[in-house]
């Protein structure tokens, strides 16, 4: 198989300008677009997290490309934050001519490594693989913009070798994205370029799996698994024996030298339900040994990710109550979306809890990482549609126990742990009720908005369905609680 090895360039450019060390304070602002991409515990003290930030605007039309990709006039920080979510520290990548979309967080030894994405502003074709290196103490060390020439790198994923170098797949593209090719590209914390390759039969993948035992990768999609050698030369290919319909979102840290996980979603049930947030465990030989997923008899699902601390308390995260419109952001969707959290045995499937989480808002999980103290940190986006006209979204961090409690929240606004949830919302001839609190039996009041009473229906089981069709279109308010006290209320809108 022929592979073509190209000279590239490495620029090293350092920025004097793009650090702003020691904020005080927590630095969120209620008028931009934020959000969080994701974030992982640095040590028992201290979280770091990757902010994207600026004002969103509709790429359909802007540029051609789909409303969720909101890549354009945004910047990104990097925060460091005590487990209180308290901003100790901050750093903002502003490269000159680039927008920045920081993807991936690692750490080398002692050095902070950040990768991302550089989108140059003058021709959105263009863009390059950007790194940037902290000590420890969060002092920034340099920022490394690769590139080569006219050809564009995007960066898919990244992971660390048995030499402690950093190891990028990338999607090569000539100029104008009339050729797609997968690359790789090696280099380490000093910023030297150590290799750059590109395969040009083989389809790029986004997501990359490094095999310590065998000094190999795996890179890896919805149908199948490439497989390279250590100096990027591919080995061969292997269908994946997937779940129905099964699809990659994420890779997660690896359970053991030989196992590590895969998150997504797919088709488990009979008859067909949509997608459910779910993972695969894998072996170096791309086996699958394990799956597991959530089911929620609800609205279309989105993935988050999967993490752990021990086998005994995996975490596995994602939206529901959503749905599916290719023309619209489900970020922005006029609905309220919920954000789950479910809790497992990785050894033995069983599960612990499954919990929701949200408010009268749209709230969408970006990514889930387990603390060292057996705690989950979730990282959410929170989007105010009833009353705020702007396409901006608040940034929302919360932590639970690993009994699902809430223990930490920053910008939680009104979200908690939900007793019961209506959808969809909005609506129309019918309504659903799911029940979370374990009790049975429960009551529904509707009431419209000068407190009239239009429907009140006792209630049983774990979902309910209610006739709204002779209901006017309008904005109620409902009431549902049980004898023990657990009440849920909120806004319910039929169209």
């Amino acid at each position: 198989m022929k592979k073509i090895i190209f000279s590239i360039l490495l620029c090293l450019v350092l920025f004097s300008g793009y650090t702003q060390n020691l904020i005080q304070e927590q630095r969120f602002s209620t008028e931009l677009d934020e959000i969080i991409e994701t974030g992982i515990e640095y040590n028992s003290n201290q979280y770091l997290f990757i902010k994207r930030f600026g004002t969103y605007k509709d790429t359909v039309t802007q540029y051609g490309q789909f409303p969720f990709i909101d890549v354009y006039d945004y910047k990104t920080e990097l925060l460091v934050t005590d487990n209180d979510f308290h901003v100790t520290d901050s750093t903002v990548f502003d490269i000159p001519g680039y927008y920045t979309i920081a993807k991936k967080i690692l750490i080398i030894n002692d050095t902070i490594v950040v990768l991302g994405r550089a989108v140059n502003k003058d021709d959105f074709f263009l863009e390059h693989v950007f790194m940037s290196t902290f000590t420890n103490d969060f002092t920034p060390i340099q920022t490394s913009l690769l590139e080569n020439g006219n050809e564009t790198q995007k960066l898919g994923d990244a992971v660390i070798n048995n030499k402690n170098e950093i190891i990028c797949n990338i999607t090569n593209k000539n100029h104008g994205y009339d050729s797609i090719f997968q690359g790789f590209l090696a280099t380490n914390t000093s910023g030297a370029l150590l290799n750059y390759l590109i395969d040009t039969t083989t389809p790029a993948s986004s997501f990359m799996h490094y095999d310590k035992i065998n000094n190999r990768y795996q890179l890896i999609d919805n149908y199948v698994a490439n497989i390279y050698d250590s100096n990027f030369q591919k080995l061969y290919d292997t269908t994946i024996n997937y779940p129905p319909m099964f699809l990659c979102f994420s890779i997660s840290k690896d359970i053991t030298d030989s196992t590590f996980l895969v998150s997504g979603l797919a088709v488990y049930n009979v008859p067909y339900s949509g997608f459910d947030i779910a993972y695969c465990m894998f072996n170096n030989n791309m086996e699958i040994i394990d799956s597991n997923y959530i089911f929620i008899p609800d609205t279309m699902d989105y993935a988050a990710n999967s993490d752990f601390s021990t086998p005994d308390t995996l975490f596995l995260g994602g939206t529901v109550n959503t749905n599916w419109n290719p023309s619209f952001p489900p970020n922005f969707q006029r609905e309220n979306h919920k954000v789950v959290i479910q809790c497992s045995n990785l050894n033995t499937d069983e599960i612990y809890w499954t919990k929701r989480y949200g408010g009268d808002a749209n709230y969408m999980m970006k990514s889930v990482f387990a603390t060292s103290d057996n705690h989950c940190v979730a990282m959410a986006s929170y989007y105010d549609w009833q009353n705020n006209p702007v396409q901006e979204r608040d940034i929302v961090l919360f932590k639970v126990d690993a009994n699902g409690v809430i223990t930490n929240t920053l910008n939680g606004h009104d979200l908690h742990q939900l007793s019961y949830s209506v959808y969809p919302n909005p609506g129309n001839g019918k309504m659903h009720v799911q029940n979370y609190t374990g009790t049975n039996n429960f009551i529904l009041t509707l009431t419209d908005l000068r407190g009239n009473i239009v429907l009140r229906k006792n209630l049983s089981g774990k979902t309910a369905t209610i006739n709204t069709s002779n209901l006017s279109a309008g904005v109620y308010l409902y009431k549902i609680g049980n004898s023990k006290g657990e009440n849920e209320t909120g806004k319910w809108i039929k169209q």
